[in-house]
């Protein structure tokens, strides 16, 4: 999107799949994709394949991405793209930054929020107004322009054993819905920081000793516990 929002047009599918490919190939074999800032986030060495066929998900990655080239693109107009934003909430002079993804338009909403999902499954209808993602980002968007999106869609690439499914789904938080997300979610949570009170994030896929102290210490030692039973 940031080549449409430069050029008014979208990329050639051919190119962005090429890619996407070289990207796999370059991390597959051990060597970095990115540069500057994005070179220290994302180390290739911190990728584990596992048992994964790395050449599959890369087939996979690219079915999705040309799914979404095709079926998605087309319908969106871009206003911005990776807008940083700090939300100064009431968390005792600490402050929620972050970046809106995709900031757009269609041709029947204007300035509305999309994220991207894979999944393996369809979403139930019901989910998109359960995720948290939609709370975090309208309230970045109220620290913007000082008004709330006029919505938030998710646009998901299921997966499915047929071939990749297109789904779309749009959501709304309200200023109540937000308030209560902040009340009974960010805010024990943010006490729990403080208190050094950390549970260990057990499907934590980001999670490292690179990145985090407890991460060894709280985490892995709680996934290798032979009493625990998940």
């Amino acid at each position: 999107f940031s080549y449409k929002l430069e050029t008014g047009e979208d990329m050639e599918i051919d190119y962005l799949t090429s890619i996407v490919s070289d990207a796999f190939n370059q991390l597959s074999q051990g060597m970095s994709y990115w540069s500057g800032k994005w070179q220290e986030e994302c180390d290739p060495k911190d990728i584990r394949w596992g048992d994964d066929d790395s050449g599959k998900i890369k087939d996979d990655c690219i079915n999705v991405i040309r799914a979404w080239r095709e079926a998605v693109f087309p319908n969106y107009i871009p206003l911005a793209v990776e807008e940083r934003f700090e939300i100064p909430y009431d968390l005792d002079g600490f402050t929620i930054s972050g970046r809106i993804d995709l900031r757009c338009s269609t041709k029947h909403i204007d300035n509305i929020l999309l994220d991207w999902k894979a999944t393996e499954k369809s979403w139930p209808a019901d989910r998109c107004h359960k995720e948290f993602s939609p709370y975090i980002y309208s309230l970045g968007y109220l620290a913007l322009f000082d008004k709330l999106p006029a919505g938030f869609i998710f646009e998901v690439a299921a997966t499915l054993k047929s071939g990749v499914k297109m789904e779309s789904h749009l959501t709304k938080r309200s200023p109540e819905q937000i308030d209560k997300f902040f009340l009974h979610v960010i805010k024990p949570a943010f006490r729990m920081v403080t208190e050094g009170i950390f549970p260990a994030a057990l499907a934590g896929w980001t999670c490292s000793d690179k990145y985090c102290g407890y991460h060894a210490d709280i985490c892995q030692a709680v996934k290798g516990a032979k009493s625990f039973v998940v």
